[in-house]
């Protein structure tokens, strides 16, 4: 996978670049639909697709990722953290397989 960034790498960052965007501009809502929108606009799509449409880790870099994800999620969010320690464990079971 030469010069091509894991896929579950790129959606880590996407989802950490989306709250750090939403924590920027929390300050500037005032009612929930204008949280909604922000959040739409900012974490929620990178979110939807670490928990429902997760991308596969193609390195081993890509599953240290998913994992250290997983791990500073922790118990706050369950839909994301289960899907990206399975993507790290396919990575290690295909590993072990080759």
């Amino acid at each position: 996978m030469t010069g091509e960034q894991d896929p579950i790498i790129a959606a880590i960052e996407a989802y950490k670049a989306g709250n750090a965007a939403y924590e920027a501009g929390a300050n500037d809502v005032s009612t929930p639909e204008e949280d909604d929108a922000l959040a739409a606009s900012t974490w929620l799509p990178a979110y939807r697709q670490l928990a429902y449409e997760t991308p596969k880790a193609t390195t081993r870099a890509g599953a240290a990722a998913a994992l250290r994800a997983a791990l500073d999620e922790g118990d706050t969010c369950d839909d994301v953290t289960a899907p990206l320690m399975r993507a790290a464990l396919a990575w290690l079971e295909g590993v072990s397989e080759q």
